[in-house]
C-alpha cells in the first residue's frame, strides 16, 4: 500500500517504466501524472457529493473533489453562512481518520473548508488548530478573478479565496512547490511563506525593478523561518532558468546550525556541514556540495587560511552560491 508521500513522490517525479521490446531489448521511458508547466493540458475535473467507501461498508461524501487526471487532488467542505468554518475543517480531520475515508487522503494535497465568509486550508493530515486563512499579496488581481465568476457582483471571501488558491497554475504551483514532509509530517505553507518564496524567485530572475537580487524575508521567533528556506531551495532547483544553482546556509551559532540542518534531513534533504575555515573553502570547490551548512565565523577563518593571490577564487565561489542567512528575532 502506498503511504501519503510516495504517492506524493510520484506525482512530484513520475515514474520510469521499462518495456521489452520484440527484438529482445528494453526502452526506458518515464510516465508524468500531472503536466506541471502546462496546466490546460491536464483533463480537470470538479464533482460534488464525491461518495468514498468506508471499511464498514458505510459511504463518506465530501462535498466537492476536485480532480486532475483523475487523481484527487482537493477535498473541499463546504457550509452556509450561519454554520461556522470549524464544522467543514472537524469534517475534513475526521475523514482522514482510518475508520473513515484515509485512502482518499493519500491523494489529497489541499483540505479546505468554507463558508461564504470564511475559508481555511491544511493538508492531509493537518490537525485542525493548524487549519489556517488565506490572504492574497494582489488583492485587485484577486478581485478582478473572482468577478468573473459571479453573476450577481457580489464577491465573497469565499470567491475571492477559491481564485486564488484554486486557479490551475496556482494550485499545480501550491502542491508542486509548497507542500514538504517534516518528520514525516505532511505541511503546505502559509500563504507569507507563499508570497516570500515567489517574491524571493523573482528577484534572483532579475524581474523586480532592483539591481540588488539579495533580499531579507523577516519572520518572528517560530514562525517557520526554516521551512521557508527548505521550501525556497526547493522552488531554485525545479526552476530551469537557474542553472546548477548551490547554497550556503549561514547561521551565528552552533546550535542553530544542528537544528537547520536537521530541519533540512527531515525533509529529505542532507546539507554538508562545513565545520572549520579550510573546510568550508573545500566544500565551495567541490561543485557536487549543492548545499552547505556553516557559521559565519568560518569565512573569515577561510579568508584567512587563503593566499591573497587565492582569495579572489574564494570569493568567485561564494558569488555562485545562494546564500541563506536565518536570523533569529523575539520583537
Amino acid at each position: 500500500m502506498f503511504s501519503s508521500k510516495a504517492v506524493y513522490d510520484r506525482l512530484i517525479y513520475g515514474k520510469s517504466c521499462d518495456v521489452n521490446l520484440y527484438d529482445g531489448n528494453t526502452q526506458s521511458f518515464d510516465i508524468s501524472y500531472i503536466n506541471w508547466d502546462e496546466p490546460d493540458k491536464n483533463i480537470w475535473q470538479v464533482t460534488d457529493e464525491f461518495s468514498v467507501e468506508r471499511s464498514n461498508g458505510k459511504y463518506a461524501r465530501p462535498d466537492i473533489v476536485i480532480l486532475v487526471n483523475g487523481i484527487p487532488l482537493v477535498v473541499i467542505e463546504c457550509k452556509k453562512s450561519s454554520v461556522d468554518v470549524e464544522e467543514g475543517v472537524k469534517q475534513n480531520v475526521r475523514n482522514w481518520q482510518p475508520d473513515y475515508i484515509p485512502q482518499l487522503f493519500k491523494f489529497t494535497q489541499l483540505a479546505m473548508a468554507m463558508n461564504p465568509e470564511t475559508v481555511k486550508y491544511g493538508t492531509a493530515g493537518t490537525k485542525q488548530e493548524f487549519y489556517c486563512k488565506w490572504h492574497e499579496e494582489n488583492v485587485q488581481w484577486q478581485e478582478e478573478a473572482a468577478k468573473r465568476y459571479v453573476d450577481d457582483g457580489h464577491i465573497t471571501e469565499q470567491d475571492k479565496v477559491i481564485v486564488s488558491m484554486l486557479s490551475k497554475q496556482r494550485l499545480l504551483n501550491l502542491i508542486r512547490f509548497y507542500i514538504l514532509y517534516d518528520s514525516g509530517v505532511k505541511k503546505v505553507a502559509r500563504y507569507q511563506q507563499f508570497f516570500g518564496v515567489e517574491n524571493t524567485m523573482r528577484r534572483i530572475r532579475g524581474e523586480d525593478d532592483c539591481s540588488n537580487r539579495g533580499g531579507v524575508i523577516w519572520h518572528t521567533q517560530g514562525s517557520g523561518k526554516s521551512l521557508t528556506m527548505v521550501m525556497l531551495v526547493k522552488r531554485i532547483i525545479a526552476d530551469k532558468e537557474v542553472k546548477n544553482p548551490r547554497f550556503v546556509l549561514v547561521c551565528d551559532r552552533l546550535n542553530l546550525i544542528k537544528q537547520l540542518r536537521d530541519n533540512f534531513v527531515h525533509t529529505g534533504m542532507d546539507p554538508v556541514e562545513a565545520t572549520t575555515g579550510r573546510g568550508l573553502v573545500s566544500l565551495l570547490k567541490d561543485s557536487a556540495n549543492t548545499l552547505i551548512a556553516t557559521t559565519i565565523n568560518k569565512f573569515e577563518a577561510a579568508a584567512k587560511a587563503r593566499a591573497r593571490s587565492q582569495t579572489k577564487m574564494f570569493s568567485s565561489w561564494l558569488t555562485r552560491a545562494i546564500v541563506l542567512i536565518p536570523v533569529s528575532s523575539t520583537t
